[in-house]
């Protein structure tokens, strides 16, 4: 493997054990992961159905046949999306090696995928509490290109698009406020919610858990020795669930666009817009702050946000120079 810092490519190989691996674990786990949340989710649709129609007989064939083609979608649909989560997740580590150039990326495997930096439009950083976890490059025609901690060295990866792509997309969108346009940059709203919805699911298991223990021991009259290791694991899943829904809320109210004029939050014009003469730049290392002194709330872009790393250069050129 180059050095990211050093000469041109880059290069990083994925050994044949650890492709094979991959490939045998998701080929088991995906099925039957989706088929374990399909049949979670069909039989409790299901229930939910039948205690508002009240008891299957009384709700007739009519209310039976809703019952079945509801809970039979529902599980059909989380198998769907299972499934789905598992192949991109596959597909983010595809590849025996990457090659990064300084006007493109190179994935080899069956074939050989190549990717211009003229291709991509957004630069992802995602991070999973302070660690990187994975980097998204989306592109201007639509779909994206992941790539996984675990499935490649991340850290040496984003050094190379630090060197390469991050002066493009800056020029880039320099050369889109000089014509009079707006870019907007949002916030992963996907990668929050599912922050948020697993959050809260092991939470919730984790409040569940601690409840059992709690009832049991009021009804021995005390603990038991039984009782700790229940204890560990809902105090464990309840952190892992706090951590998971603070992730998630602190994508909320974020994402920017710079607009000839200023900044502002959303993409449509607003009397919010900081202007450039006056605006100010704070990179707090977890996001992107733009205020300014007449006292403005905050506009702000988190360190997952789109082209995030691209910002953090090109804001302070931008306000130093009082605009585009």
């Amino acid at each position: 493997m180059n050095d990211a810092a050093g000469r041109w490519p880059v290069t990083l190989v994925r050994p044949l054990a650890d492709r094979v691996l991959g490939a045998v674990v998701y080929a088991l786990a995906t099925p039957l992961i989706a088929l374990g949340s399909g049949l979670l989710a069909g039989p409790l649709v299901a229930a939910a159905l039948i205690a508002l129609l009240g008891d299957e007989r009384q709700a007739g064939a009519a209310g039976l046949v809703v019952v079945v083609l509801c809970a039979g979608s529902a599980g059909l649909a989380a198998m769907g999306f299972v499934a789905r989560a598992g192949w991109r997740a596959y597909r983010a580590g595809a590849g025996r090696e990457l090659r990064l150039w300084p006007d493109r990326l190179e994935r080899i495997g069956r074939r050989v995928e190549v990717w211009s930096w003229e291709e991509v439009d957004r630069l992802l950083l995602l991070h999973t509490s302070d660690q990187l976890d994975r980097v998204v490059l989306r592109l201007r025609g639509g779909g994206e290109v992941s790539l996984r901690r675990g499935h490649w060295d991340i850290d040496v990866i984003r050094t190379a698009l630090e060197r390469a792509l991050v002066p493009a997309l800056a020029e880039r969108y320099r050369a889109a406020l000089r014509q009079g346009e707006a870019v907007a940059f949002r916030e992963p709203l996907g990668f929050a919610a599912a922050s948020l919805v697993l959050g809260a699911l092991s939470g919730a298991w984790g409040a569940l858990i601690l409840g059992l223990v709690a009832l049991n021991a009021l009804e021995r009259g005390g603990p038991g020795p039984g009782d700790l290791h229940p204890v560990v694991a809902g105090a464990l899943l309840m952190a892992a669930g706090l951590a998971g829904v603070k992730l998630g809320v602190s994508f909320q109210g974020g994402g920017m666009t710079l607009s000839p004029t200023g900044v502002r939050r959303g993409p449509e014009p607003s009397p919010d817009e900081v202007p450039w003469a006056t605006a100010r730049a704070i990179d707090r290392g977890a996001r992107l702050e733009v205020t300014s002194d007449r006292g403005d709330l905050p506009v702000r872009l988190s360190r997952s946000g789109e082209s995030h790393a691209v910002l953090v250069r090109l804001l302070p050129e931008l306000i130093a120079a009082r605009g585009p």
